[in-house]
């Protein structure tokens, strides 16, 4: 879980903050998510909904939550981004 909440700072900072608003929402969906990593993701998440406009933030928020996180995982795995 860390090592994708750290792929959502590295896409944040990079700029690429609608693919870090997808990753963060497939992490948020995650039911077993401990409390540190969840309490940095929803600080990410108030980061992110006031760096975006808010039909932007929404859509990617809900792309994220549609995607499959395994396969996300391998994705990243394989250097490939979210």
């Amino acid at each position: 879980m860390a090592f994708v909440l750290r792929n959502v700072e590295i896409l944040a900072a990079e700029g690429s903050r609608v693919s870090a608003v997808e990753l963060l929402s497939l992490l948020c969906k995650e039911p077993d998510v401990p409390g540190d990593i969840r309490s940095g993701a929803e600080r990410l998440q108030s980061e992110l909904a006031a760096a975006l406009p808010g039909d932007a933030f929404d859509a990617a928020w809900h792309n994220g939550k549609i995607r499959d996180f395994d396969a996300v995982i391998g994705e990243l795995l394989d250097g490939d981004p979210a």
